[in-house]
């Protein structure tokens, strides 16, 4: 099976996994095979309706298997079939217009009781069919937790080339392994390699347009020109109906609303986003969206009032709310191959004990990807005790199972061998820099960067901090794309209730 770069790109992203039926031992065709049989025996009004409904399960069966393999469990959308098919799609696998059309038909049986006529239950039965088909071969043919691993210098190798030479990246049937074509005596550069490859497939799935501050003036000028770069993030094939799955609407211009031609229900280009049900101008949103995202310093709540012209209550949630999207852009990763994590404490000075178990400061966890002269992809997060359940519950959100870990031996990270390569080791200070570069490095970053623009944050808040700091870390070879990225995300992002 040969994976496109799209594909492969989001299966990395979203954190996939392999291919499971909701219900072990029953599949799609199970459901479709009942269909046919309700359809020939006979043409009552049972008949008709059962077929239709085992049809429709065969259906929903299929893309929530496939949707769920792409991550889809760990990604904060409506749980709703429209939601999932338009994913799937977003993932490379097809999803035409009609399957949502059928869909609704279905609705209309169910919901309207209007009984189908004999053709039509056919004709429905046909599209199922036809869907299940197209996408059998991706369901089939699905990878199982790709990773990368080396040949053996006998596997297939032509002698014709100089190696290390990649010949094929491929995933063969049944094997679902990514193999790379390299020799044992280069194996050192292997690890690197194949990692480099996988971020390249990653950032060419991510790519977003850049905007410098001249770019970004001009470009949102006026609320329309907002409101029609929000309707192309929001809808980039073209209007979608988050009630029926529809495809088409009619512009309202008197409430600046889409009508729906299906269900007729009435969307803002703002509803069920971040900006759902705001007063303020969306061109004061987009400028909070460039500040936050281009100032690695961060902006804090009065001088975003000052600069956009609102009250700082006002600055403050718009603040909150996008360091809540990009928490939750970040929750949707994991941390891969060989990661370094410790433990700090973020506060100000106090009288008292200094260290663990100081008063009045907040303990947080940190992992950062370790590759050799630099640093990959953080995750922190701000706990309230560094035990072993904390550690277990971080790892399980924030790392791949099987990763090899490396740890100072702070007996409260014992936990980490339940699901990773746990490697320990007890390090005198003056050394600890040597065996944990990097995740120190970044607790040094994260506490001036707190104190710099915040002068300290309390316990409670520091996990929005600490979102920021972690979104704009990890985005920081594509700095000048971060707003844009941050903007996709918040048209993304359900909305959320203002404090």
């Amino acid at each position: 099976m040969v994976i496109c770069p799209d594909m492969l790109g989001w299966y990395f992203i979203a954190g996939g996994h392999q291919i499971n039926y909701p219900v072990k031992g029953v599949w799609e065709s199970t459901y479709f095979a009942y269909a046919q049989a309700d359809l020939n025996d006979g043409n009552e009004k049972r008949n008709l309706l059962n077929a239709v409904s085992n049809a429709k399960r065969a259906l929903h069966y299929q893309v929530d298997a496939l949707s769920i393999a792409f991550g889809w469990n760990q990604i904060e959308k409506r749980d709703n079939f429209p939601s999932k098919l338009e994913f799937i799609g977003k993932c490379g696998v097809t999803a035409p217009s009609i399957i949502r059309r059928i869909n609704k038909f279905r609705n209309t049986i169910e919901h309207d009781y209007y009984l189908p006529t004999k053709d039509e239950a056919q004709e429905y039965l046909d599209i199922v069919e036809l869907y299940l088909l197209a996408t059998h071969k991706v369901a089939s043919d699905f990878p199982d937790q790709p990773s990368a691993e080396l040949m053996s210098d006998d596997e297939d190798y032509d002698q014709s080339l100089s190696y290390p030479k990649y010949i094929d990246i491929y995933l063969p049937e049944g094997v679902g392994k990514i193999k790379v074509h390299a020799s044992k005596q280069n194996s050192a550069n292997f690890h690197k390699s194949t990692t480099l490859f996988i971020t390249t497939v990653k950032e060419s799935a991510m790519r977003k347009e850049s905007f410098s501050f001249f770019d970004w003036q001009s470009k949102f000028d006026t609320e329309k020109a907002c409101k029609d770069y929000l309707y192309h993030e929001r809808w980039p094939s073209g209007f979608q109906c988050n009630a029926c799955g529809h495809d088409h609407a009619h512009y309202l211009p008197s409430r600046e609303l889409y009508q729906c031609s299906g269900c007729h229900k009435q969307i803002s280009v703002t509803a069920d986003t971040l900006f759902h049900s705001t007063k303020l101008p969306l061109r004061k949103w987009f400028w909070a969206i460039y500040w936050i995202g281009t100032d690695k310093g961060g902006i804090s709540a009065l001088r975003l009032a000052k600069l956009i012209g609102v009250s700082w209550p006002t600055a403050r949630k718009m603040l909150k709310k996008l360091r809540e999207t990009m928490g939750h852009r970040d929750s949707l990763y994991r941390l891969n191959d060989m990661i370094e994590l410790d433990d700090a404490f973020i506060g100000g000075k106090q009288k008292g004990k200094r260290g663990r178990g100081a008063e009045g400061k907040k303990p947080v966890i940190v992992a950062c990807e370790s590759h050799g002269t630099r640093a990959g992809f953080l995750a922190i997060q701000a706990v309230d005790h560094i035990n072993n359940e904390s550690i277990h519950q971080f790892s399980q959100r924030k790392l791949n199972n099987g990763q090899s870990v490396f740890t100072d031996a702070f007996r409260g990270l014992t936990s980490l061998e339940k699901t990773q390569i746990h490697i320990p080791k007890v390090t005198p200070a003056e050394k600890v820099d040597e065996w944990l570069p990097w995740v120190h490095i970044i607790i040094g970053n994260l506490k001036r960067f707190i104190l710099g623009t915040y002068h300290g944050v309390q316990g409670k808040y520091l996990q929005e901090y600490v979102n920021e700091f972690c979104y704009r870390f990890n985005r920081r070879f594509w700095e000048s794309e971060i707003p844009t990225r941050l903007l996709g995300a918040c048209a993304n992002h359900l909305a959320i209730k203002s404090c």
